[in-house]
């Protein structure tokens, strides 16, 4: 939104990422401005997407995906895996986000971040990935 109180849409369309070494997170959602401007700088909601693809990612150490956008074909291909795979890990966690922001003593001043409250539909995901030992999905 802008100054203005005007809308401004910014979808993400066609986009390729690869040859992407130890990113811990890519984070593909609304996070609003928590500092000065914060009534003036914030998501109108969840974004959309329109065929994202990462190619050739490799993760020597634990990381993620994380998506909350409207969605219609997501490809994520050729991910070499060289860590230990926790039972609790996810490479690509799809959904809401949740977290309180209480720096403030008084909780009437907790904000909530992101919007817990609003869905998404994803549509046409594509997922392989192969971990040093030759494990693949």
């Amino acid at each position: 939104m802008r100054g203005d109180r005007t809308e401004v849409e910014c979808p993400l369309e066609d986009i390729t990422l690869r040859r992407i070494t130890d990113i811990r997170e890519f984070k593909i959602y609304d996070q609003p401005n928590l500092e000065m401007g914060r009534d003036h700088d914030f998501s109108m909601g969840v974004g959309s997407i329109k065929n994202l693809r990462f190619e050739d990612l490799l993760f020597n150490q634990p990381g993620k995906i994380e998506l909350h956008a409207n969605t219609d074909g997501l490809v994520i291909r050729d991910v070499r895996i060289n860590h230990l795979i926790a039972e609790d890990w996810r490479l690509l966690a799809i959904g809401r986000k949740s977290m309180t922001w209480n720096r403030a003593k008084d909780p009437a001043k907790w904000t909530e971040i992101f919007s817990p409250d609003l869905d998404c539909t994803v549509r046409n995901v594509t997922v392989s990935y192969q971990g040093s030992n030759g494990f693949t999905l």
